[in-house]
């Protein structure tokens, strides 16, 4: 459960992709709670990066494994991959619902919710 929730939470404020916060959930998977050894993550890193795929999702999902089997692997690869799939949706359906400016839409579209920020805070109309 612990696992789960930690990579709910760091794949939601993973801007950058999910290999930007891999620091931190080495230190939860291996320093904080010891489930799995250094080399251990080392390998599941490295074995992830050969196959071709979804690095990331596979290579939560392994962790998962060695933490949980098979139960552990699934709830590691839908936590990694929920939030972002997420987020998209909810953008895609955002944009189709809102009757924001041009430059809104614009923003929208392109997926940079930074972006849109800036131009709403800079007081500008387009």
């Amino acid at each position: 459960m612990a696992l789960t929730l930690h990579l709910t939470i760091v794949s939601s404020i993973s801007f950058g992709g999910f290999p930007t916060v891999l620091p931190d959930v080495r230190a939860f998977v291996v320093t904080m709670h010891g489930w799995i050894t250094d080399q251990d993550f080392t390998n599941i890193f490295a074995m992830a990066q050969a196959i071709p795929g979804p690095n990331m999702i596979l290579m939560m999902g392994l962790i998962g494994w060695k933490v949980w089997g098979l139960a552990g692997a699934l709830a590691a690869s839908i936590a990694t991959s929920h939030h972002p799939a997420g987020f998209s949706s909810h953008r895609g359906h955002r944009r189709r619902h809102c009757h924001a400016d041009d430059a809104s839409q614009s923003a929208l579209a392109s997926g940079s919710w930074r972006r849109l920020g800036r131009l709403r805070s800079s007081g500008v109309k387009r």
